[in-house]
């Protein structure tokens, strides 16, 4: 009565990955079959995990379920066994009972297990499981120990006259925290980014007799609208869970529909199409355009919820969510004088990017310069090779860029002042904010150059706060000196001549009356 107390506790509790009707069954017997002819099942063995069944002990049954049961040493095993006797007592007739302190704990422990693998008699080694119930025909009535090719055993149990029990390995899909990864961290509008969702599947989803067998699996992608053109480039799934070997992968196509891919996980016949802990990978691609967040206080985030479905008749379970992060960032310039006055009317071109948009318009849709974003040829209001124009307080910020130094042009200075004669390099930095509400400190060092960094002896000229990380670089147009004139000469060399006439007959009048006198 002992034993069966232990083997019945054993598999109330047993931790399962679940239970469904089947079509089929798998049948496995040993090489020569017993006249007794007991069954094992394991009800939710997994496709793809191979199974072995070790007999500790003989037994004599009174046929009927849940009949008396005896239970005696097999042939050949030693009554003196120090880890048979650590677990169970055996009296002068072979016959075997539990000690009062082997409980189920002890049963589910790797010093059991190990001793189970090592003094048992292996009847049925290595049946691969083709994901429908597994039956073992053909056994001798007894007590058995099962385990499967993920290191862990089942259960022990007794044939009276016979047992179905259930697999414990992995109950739950292995989701990490790292499900979800991108290729790039920062994006430039318009560049395309790679996500990779990658998690192991389990078969079942439960406990006991309770558990369901997975139907399908789901990925679901939020997809904000900043990204676009969205492309499932491959889905593979992986029997063995490790993608170097090939051999044994399946290709599946899919798209997101409705922002969600479904992968069916069992056949017609409700069996598993793939192996239990197989890996799944999803490839994905998509374009980031003009609609990304330039703001570390608004980081852009994607998340990818793994879900699966039941054969409960429920919906679809969401099971775990992973998130994904990109930021993009800014170039900020603020146009000053030699005196740090802000200089509007500036316009630059900026070196690789294409096409931008303007985020400072008015009313009638006109560009009023200082604010723009990278975007991509076909959105809305996109311009071509446009020239950025700083505004009335010489600011000019274009968002969406990656980090890095960018080359930055200046085509036009503003009216009275000289072009630079030189591109200038200005690196992206993150933005607090997108409200560009902000002034620069600008400093006059002891040699009268205007800077935007203090140094001994400089002078604070303008001063405020910013909504940059840093501050705008200070980019300073000089103004044009006045060159000389040569101008129109119109009536005047006829006054300057009619002058010298005038002047030079006074002489003359002169000289002549001192002649007159002088004779």
């Amino acid at each position: 009565m002992k034993m069966k107390k232990i083997a019945a506790l054993s598999l109330a509790t047993v931790m399962t990955l679940g239970l469904s009707a089947t079509a089929f069954a798998q049948t496995a017997a040993p090489t020569t079959p017993d006249a007794d002819n007991a069954t094992i099942t394991i009800a939710n063995a997994s496709k793809g995990e191979t199974y072995t069944i070790y007999q500790l002990f003989n037994a004599t049954v009174t046929g009927n379920a849940d009949g008396s049961i005896a239970y005696q040493l097999m042939e050949g095993k030693s009554a003196e066994d120090t880890g048979l006797l650590e677990y169970f007592n055996v009296d002068a007739s072979g016959n075997v009972t539990a000690k009062e302190s082997t409980n189920e704990a002890v049963l589910k422990s790797d010093e059991f297990k190990a001793w189970a693998a090592s003094y048992g008699t292996p009847l049925v080694s290595d049946v691969e499981s083709d994901g429908s119930a597994l039956n073992f025909t053909g056994l001798p009535y007894g007590y058995y120990y099962v385990t499967t090719s993920q290191g862990t055993n089942i259960t022990v149990d007794s044939t009276n006259p016979n047992a179905t029990i259930y697999d414990k390995n992995s109950t739950t899909p292995k989701v990490d925290d790292e499900a979800k990864k991108t290729d790039k961290e920062e994006v430039t509008v318009g560049e395309t980014v790679t996500y990779t969702v990658t998690f192991n599947a389990t078969n079942f989803i439960g406990e006991g007799e309770a558990a369901q067998r997975v139907l399908s699996y789901t990925i679901k992608d939020t997809l904000p609208d900043w990204l676009s053109d969205v492309n499932v480039t491959s889905i593979i799934v992986d029997n063995d869970g490790n993608l170097d070997t090939t051999d044994d992968q399946a290709n599946v196509t899919a798209q997101f529909v409705n922002k969600e891919i479904e992968l069916a996980w069992v056949d017609d016949d409700n069996n598993s199409l793939y192996n239990n802990n197989a890996l799944i990978q999803v490839v994905y691609t998509a374009t980031v355009n003009a609609g990304v967040t330039v703001g570390s206080d608004t980081p852009n985030v994607n998340e990818v919820t793994i879900g699966y479905k039941l054969d409960d008749g429920q919906p679809s379970t969401e099971y775990k969510t992973v998130e994904e992060t990109i930021e993009t960032y800014a170039l900020a310039i603020q146009k000053v004088d030699e005196n740090g006055n802000k200089l509007p009317g500036a316009t630059f071109t900026v070196k690789d990017i294409a096409y931008v948009i303007s985020l400072n318009k008015d009313e009638n849709g006109k560009d009023l310069g200082g604010h723009y974003k990278v975007a991509l040829a076909d959105t809305e209001g996109a311009m071509s090779g446009a020239e950025l124009k700083s505004d009335a307080n010489g600011y000019l910020i274009l968002e969406g860029v990656k980090s890095g130094d960018y080359t930055v042009t200046e085509v036009t200075a503003p009216g009275g002042y000289n072009k630079l004669t030189a591109d200038v390099t200005v690196t992206a930095q993150k933005i607090k904010s997108v409200t560009y509400t902000y002034t620069t400190t600008v400093w006059k060092d002891a040699q009268g150059n205007i800077t935007d960094t203090e140094t001994e002896g400089a002078t604070k000229i303008e001063a405020g706060t910013n909504q940059l990380e840093s501050t705008a670089l200070v980019v300073i147009n000089q103004k044009g000196n006045e060159l000389p004139s040569t101008g129109g000469i119109g009536t005047t060399i006829f006054y300057v001549v009619g002058g010298i006439l005038v002047v030079g007959a006074g002489v003359v009048l002169v000289a002549k009356k001192r002649m007159n006198h002088e004779a």
